[in-house]
């Protein structure tokens, strides 16, 4: 079993509090979640990719550019340095 196997049913539980959380209305759970998942998915390319990408379209809808630029840098950096461990 892979890595992203393992850890896919942990990130999807933590996507699926964001979503509820985002029809709610609670921006501030919402977010907390994507940190939950940062966390476990940190290690993966593909899941570090996939959160920072959330929380960057969490920033364009609350039009917090600064918090969309931050996360462009991070998904960037998840995409090229993730893989090789740093």
């Amino acid at each position: 079993m892979t890595y992203n196997q393992i850890i896919k049913p942990h990130i999807d539980a933590k996507l699926l509090i964001y979503l509820a959380a985002q029809s709610n209305l609670n921006e501030c759970k919402a977010f907390s979640a994507l940190e939950d998942a940062h966390v476990i998915g940190q290690h993966s390319t593909y899941y570090h990719c996939l959160i920072h990408y959330k929380m960057m379209l969490l920033g364009l809808k609350n039009g917090d550019w600064q918090a969309v630029l931050g996360q462009v840098i991070r998904i960037i950096g998840a995409a090229t340095k993730t893989a090789i461990g740093l």
